[in-house]
C-alpha cells in the first residue's frame, strides 16, 4: 500500500470505513425472524458457491479489468439469508481466493468492503420498501422491489470501483470499461441469475442447485469478449493492434469509395521516445506510451478507430472526415499531448512528450490503404524534419521526398 498515492490511500481508507459501518449495521439487525430458507446449511452452500465463483475470473487483456461470477451467489445470499449470515458469507467467501491467488491485502479488503457496502444498501432498501429482508414462500415480495434492490447493488458497487480506478490509475469515467453498456448488462445479468437462484431455492433446494448449472455457460460467455479483445488489441496500450486496424481501415475505405464519403488517416509519431527511455528508463517510456494512447482514445469519436502502428507510432482512422476535419482532429490530439504531464509513480518528476502527426485523406491523397499509409508516413517525416511537434498534411513538399 506504500506504493499507492496519498489520494488512493485516503480513498481505500474511506472505503474500509464504509464497509465497517455496513458490517456493524448488518450484524446489529436482529429484528428479523430466521426463515427455513435462511438456515446455516444454506449459508454454507452459498459460501462454497461464492468461493468457487470468485476463483473463476476472466481478465480483460485490454485494460486489466476482470469479470467474476460472484454477483450471482452474493445477490442470492442477500435475498435469502438474515443479515448476520449474509455478513458471514461475504467475509468468509473471499478467504480462499486470497489464499489461492495471494492478492494484496488492501485489494482483497476493498473487495470485501465494496460488497458489504453494496449489499448493506440493498438490505436497507428491502427493509424500507418491503418491510421484510427476505424472499419467503409465506410472504412473496414484489418483483419491483427486488429489481430496485438489484439496481441499488449494481450502482453502489460500480460507483465504488469507478472511484478506485480514478484515484489509482487516473482514468476518467469515459475511459473505464466498468461503465460500458455491455459491462453493466453483464453485471446486471449475473445479479438476475442470483435472483433466479434464490427463487428456485425457495421452491425446492434441488431446483436451486439446478439453477447453478447455467453459471458454467455464463463463465464461458464472459470469456468470449476477452478472447476477442486479446486477438485484436495491443496489450501495452489497449488500442487496436495493426492486424485489426488494417482490416477495419480496409473495410472503411471500401465503404467510403462505394458511398463517395471522405475518410482520413492520421499517423502519430511520439517524438524522442528513445531520449525518454535513456533518461528515465523503459518503464517510464511505457507510461508515456499508455498516456498518449489514452489521449488519442478520448480525442476521437465512437465511429473512429485508433491503433498502435508499432514502437512509438500510432494510427487513427477517421470515418466521414475530409482533410480539413482531419487536421483539426490532429491538432486537438497534438495540443493535448503537448500540455499533458505524465507522472512517474516511483519518481517525483513527470514527463512531457510531443507528437508529430501526418494526415492523408481519401480520395484527395489516394484511394488505397497502402498509398494513404505511405503518404501519411512521408508527412510525418516532413513534420519531424521541420522541428517536430506539428501536424503536416500531404502536399507537394511531402511528395518531393
Amino acid at each position: 500500500m506504500r506504493d499507492l498515492s496519498r489520494r488512493a490511500r485516503v480513498y481505500l481508507g474511506a472505503s474500509y470505513l464504509l464497509g465497517l459501518v455496513a458490517m456493524i449495521g448488518l450484524f446489529s439487525d436482529t429484528s428479523q425472524n430466521y426463515p427455513i430458507a435462511s438456515s446455516w446449511e444454506l449459508a454454507a452452500v452459498l459460501i462454497v458457491l461464492t468461493s468457487i465463483s470468485q476463483a473463476f475470473v476472466v481478465i480483460r487483456s485490454m485494460n486489466n479489468d476482470a469479470d467474476y461470477l460472484t454477483p450471482a451467489p452474493l445477490f442470492a445470499a442477500l435475498l435469502l439469508l438474515p443479515s448476520p449470515l449474509l455478513l458471514l458469507v461475504v467475509t468468509v467467501s473471499f478467504v480462499p481466493e486470497w489464499f489461492w491467488f495471494r492478492r494484496s491485502w488492501f485489494s482483497q479488503a476493498f473487495s470485501i468492503a465494496s460488497w458489504l457496502v453494496a449489499l448493506g444498501a440493498g438490505h436497507a432498501v428491502l427493509v424500507l420498501f418491503a418491510g421484510n429482508a427476505h424472499l419467503t414462500r409465506e410472504a412473496p415480495m414484489s418483483a419491483a422491489v427486488v429489481a430496485a434492490v438489484l439496481l441499488v447493488v449494481l450502482a453502489t458497487r460500480t460507483a465504488l470501483h469507478v472511484g478506485l480506478l480514478g484515484v489509482i490509475q487516473g482514468r476518467s469515467p469515459k475511459q473505464m470499461s466498468l461503465l460500458a453498456p455491455a459491462k453493466l448488462f453483464a453485471e446486471a445479468s449475473l445479479l438476475c441469475a442470483g435472483w433466479a437462484l434464490a427463487a428456485s431455492w425457495l421452491l425446492n433446494p434441488l431446483y436451486g442447485l439446478a439453477a447453478v448449472a447455467p453459471f458454467v455457460l455464463i463463465f464461458q460467455g464472459l470469456q468470449v469478449p476477452s478472447l476477442r479483445d486479446e486477438a485484436s488489441t495491443d496489450p501495452k496500450t489497449g488500442l487496436a493492434n495493426m492486424r485489426h486496424f488494417s482490416q477495419t481501415f480496409e473495410r472503411g475505405l471500401q465503404r467510403a469509395r462505394r458511398n463517395g464519403h471522405p475518410v482520413s488517416l492520421l499517423l502519430c509519431d511520439l517524438d524522442l521516445l528513445r531520449a525518454v527511455n535513456n533518461t528515465y528508463g523503459h518503464q517510464a517510456g511505457d507510461v508515456v506510451l499508455r498516456g498518449i494512447a489514452d489521449i488519442i482514445r478520448t480525442s476521437i469519436r465512437g465511429g473512429d478507430l485508433a491503433g498502435r502502428f508499432g514502437g512509438e507510432e500510432f494510427c487513427v482512422f477517421l470515418s466521414d472526415t475530409d482533410s480539413a476535419g482531419a487536421r483539426r482532429a490532429a491538432e486537438r490530439i497534438r495540443r493535448l499531448a503537448e500540455v499533458t504531464r505524465f507522472p512517474i509513480d516511483w519518481d517525483s518528476r513527470s514527463i512531457q512528450a510531443t507528437l508529430s502527426i501526418g494526415v492523408a485523406s481519401c480520395p484527395r491523397d489516394g484511394q488505397t490503404a497502402e498509398l494513404l499509409m505511405r503518404e501519411a508516413d512521408l508527412a510525418v517525416y516532413t513534420a519531424k524534419r521541420e522541428g517536430r511537434n506539428r501536424v503536416m498534411l500531404v502536399g507537394s513538399e511531402t511528395r518531393e521526398m
